[in-house]
């Protein structure tokens, strides 16, 4: 009654949540595909034109949060 599964997929290796981590190769992609993303829109997207996109990955040292706080006091 259910579905048969190949040795194949058996197999397979399953997504290792580990890697969404800093310093890892697919945060590093993750990194580099966002940034071209917002480069394409804001070339593309006349409502991104005049926006200042400020992107603070993992290359930048410290917690998510501290990083926002520490933005918004020097506004």
């Amino acid at each position: 009654m259910g579905k048969t599964i190949s040795d194949d997929e058996k197999n397979k290796v399953a997504w290792d949540s580990n890697a969404i981590t800093p310093g890892t190769p697919f945060m590093d992609l993750l990194a580099l595909s966002l940034r071209y993303w917002v480069v394409q829109k804001m070339n593309t997207d006349p409502g991104w034109k005049d926006l200042q996109v400020i992107i603070s990955d993992a290359s930048v040292p410290g917690e998510g949060e501290h990083k926002i706080m520490d933005f918004i006091r020097r506004q």
